[in-house]
Parts: structure tokens; C-alpha cells; sequence
């Protein structure tokens, strides 16, 4: 494996990745650990790293399971998905690029022959990795779990219901026996640095499964995301109902963390502190285009996953455009030029996730919209 490192010239500093942190050194010959975290002062004019530190590639769109709230609309294989040497071209490409971390994602990624040929071919390149699955094959192969935990610094399991309610969710029987021996088998064999997470994305029917979840979940994960549903893809939900449902499981995750059940639980509505040693704030909240590009199946380029089929969002195809001009598109730079003083939120510096712009785009596919004021969020004070 090579040392791989970038030189960043918004931070005029060589730039590399350990554990899935980013570092800075001034020197490339001096790479450790012993050096500062990459800091970025908010007051820097730019609005975007020259490209980006982590890359997300759609390794396929099929997938073996067929959950409603699916984004991206998984399945069945996208009509042009790209080749395998295709696919090995891009990461030669990133890796030529800059681009220091890959977060392979589907579909579902075990669903295509030879995923583990690609992982592999881009640890030679350098790369720290990030999975996403829904850990059904994992379930299956115990030796799978070990196998993954030498290529990548975090693993992140889907789980949209709990029991019986996620085989129904899922539209499969028996998943939810191959779920619970994948994160068995995983937390058993994790590193000790490695993080192993699940995320389970809010929508009015799996309301009344989160305190089960969470009690299932304690002691055999590093952390619980809740993500708020999008509506795009399979997905039904209405805006208004995906707010709602935001505030639901508010109050449940509340009474969770009251009873201390040593879990870590990620909700939307949390807060966090901006410190000197850090990205700007909306480069926290909103990492797409600044930080992150994502690349579907068929090579589309978008600043974000939830945008996947978004026209006014496609920033060019990696099969057909460099990746400089896809990175500099005008659907990417009118992303990234996306400010909290012109949203409503001017004068707020919280990390916060509910600024994101695919929150509030779909809404009425604006990349302006106002987010909703909701549990300690001041803009109704600031405006």
C-alpha cells in the first residue's frame, strides 16, 4: 500500500488520511500522526477544498432488498453501470486527483461479482475506505466480517425497522436473522479504532420500533444515526411528514438518552460546537461539493447521494468529462456557493445537519429553501 497524500493549496499544506482523519504537515517526507488535524478558519474566502478529500462510488444500483424510502430507487442494475476496468480507471483517476478516501455504496455492493477485487485495488492505490451495506451477505459469511475490517475504517449497517417489522419493511423474509449475525460478526471482529454504525432512516412506520432498536443496538455499535427521509427515488413521504416524524422520535431519543443507556444516538435536531480547529460551518453540515462529490452507478456525478437523478444537480459523467470540470460545473459551484446568511440562518455557527441543502431542497427544489425551526435551532431569534 502506498502513502498516499495530497498537497492542498486553500491550506498551502500537504494533506493525508489516518483512521479516516485528515491530517495537515508542511512537509510530505514527515508523514505522522503526531501532527495537527487539517483546520480551515471560517474566515477563509473560498467556499470549497480544490477537490475533494472522500469520493462515495454506487458500486451498483441492484440490490436484494426492496425498502420503500429508498432514494436512489435500488433494485435493478442502472442500464449503463460501469465496467469493471471502468470502474478501476476511476479510482486510478481519483487517486491521480487528490482524492484521499473512497465510501463504496449501492444498491447494495455484495449484489455485484468481485466487490472485494475493487476494495482491494484501491488499498493498493492508497485509500482509506468507508462501507455502506444493509449487511445481509455479511450475515451469511462469517469469515466476510474479518476479511472487510482490513480495508475499511468504518462500516455502516442499515436498519430501517426491528424484527418482523423490518422483514416487512424490506419486502423479504428472513433478513432480519442475516442482520443481527452481520453486526454479531462484525462487532466481534471490529479493530478497536474502527467504527461500526447503524443508521436508520425516519418514516411515520418504524416510529414505535426505536426504543427496541436502541436497546438491541447497545453494546454492539460505536454509534445510532437517525436520518431524515428525502423525498426522492422510491420514496413517498411528503415534507411535511417528514418533519413530523423528525419531531416523533425527538421526544423518544430524548427519553433514551435520559435512561443513559450508554448508547451514542445521532439525531438530525442535535447541535454542535465550531472550534478553531475545524472546517468552516457549513462545510460541516453540508459536505457536498466542498469536501465530497458522489458517483452513481452509471458514472453521474452529483454533490451529494440524495441528489442522485437530479437534473439541475448533475455536475457531468466521469465516462465523459475530467473530473476538474466536473468539480468545477456550474451545478457544483452553485452548490457549494450555498451560504447560511442567505437561507435564514445568518448568524447561527452550530454544526447543524438540519441545514443540509437535501433536507430542504425537495421541498420546492430550491437550494435556498429555509430550513424549519425546530428543538435548538435560534433563527427565529437571529431573523
Amino acid at each position: 500500500m502506498v502513502e498516499l497524500f495530497r498537497f492542498e493549496p486553500s491550506v498551502k499544506k500537504y494533506l493525508f488520511s489516518h483512521k479516516g482523519r485528515i491530517y495537515c504537515l508542511d512537509d510530505a517526507n514527515k508523514i505522522n500522526c503526531d501532527t495537527s488535524l487539517c483546520s480551515i478558519p471560517t474566515s477563509q474566502v473560498f467556499n470549497g477544498m480544490s477537490v475533494p478529500i472522500e469520493v462515495q462510488i454506487q458500486f451498483t444500483n441492484r440490490c436484494n432488498l426492496g425498502c420503500p424510502h429508498c432514494f436512489v430507487n435500488s433494485g435493478n442494475p442502472l442500464p449503463k453501470e460501469m465496467t469493471e476496468q471502468q470502474i478501476k480507471d476511476l479510482l486510478s483517476a481519483l487517486q491521480a486527483w487528490g482524492v484521499l478516501q473512497i465510501e463504496w455504496s449501492g444498491g447494495e455492493v455484495f449484489t455485484r461479482k468481485n466487490f472485494l477485487e475493487f476494495v482491494n485495488f484501491a488499498h493498493e492505490l492508497g485509500f482509506e475506505q468507508k462501507l455502506l451495506t444493509n449487511g445481509v451477505a455479511i450475515g451469511k459469511r462469517q469469515d466476510l466480517a474479518s476479511e472487510l475490517w482490513r480495508y475499511f475504517f468504518s462500516i455502516q449497517i442499515s436498519m430501517d425497522s426491528f424484527a418482523e417489522n423490518f422483514n416487512r419493511w424490506v419486502g423479504k423474509q428472513k433478513m432480519w436473522d442475516a442482520l443481527q449475525q452481520a453486526l454479531d460478526y462484525l462487532w466481534s471482529s471490529k479493530p478497536e479504532w474502527a467504527k461500526l454504525s447503524v443508521t436508520t432512516t425516519l418514516d411515520q412506520s418504524n416510529i414505535n420500533d426505536l426504543i427496541d432498536i436502541a436497546e438491541y443496538l447497545r453494546g454492539r455499535v460505536s454509534s445510532w444515526k437517525l436520518a431524515r427521509q428525502v423525498f426522492n427515488g422510491r420514496s413517498k413521504i411528503t415534507d411535511e411528514l417528514a418533519n413530523d416524524v423528525l419531531f416523533q422520535s425527538w421526544s423518544v431519543i430524548n427519553k433514551l438518552r435520559a435512561a443513559k443507556n450508554n448508547l451514542i444516538i445521532l439525531h438530525p435536531f442535535d447541535k454542535g460546537e465550531i472550534s478553531s480547529y475545524s472546517w468552516p460551518v457549513e462545510w460541516h453540515t453540508e459536505i457536498g461539493a466542498r469536501l465530497f462529490m458522489y458517483v452513481s452507478a452509471n458514472g453521474d456525478c452529483y454533490p451529494f447521494p440524495y441528489f442522485d437523478g437530479v437534473t439541475e444537480l448533475l455536475g457531468g459523467n466521469v465516462l465523459t468529462s475530467t473530473l476538474d470540470a466536473i468539480w468545477s460545473s456550474d451545478a457544483f459551484r452553485n452548490f457549494r456557493n450555498v451560504r447560511r446568511e442567505n437561507t435564514g440562518c445568518a448568524g447561527c455557527q452550530k454544526i447543524c445537519r438540519m441545514w443540509a441543502r437535501a433536507f430542504s431542497y425537495f421541498k420546492n427544489k430550491d437550494l435556498y429553501e429555509q430550513p424549519i425551526i425546530h428543538p435548538g435551532c435560534p433563527h427565529s431569534v437571529l431573523s
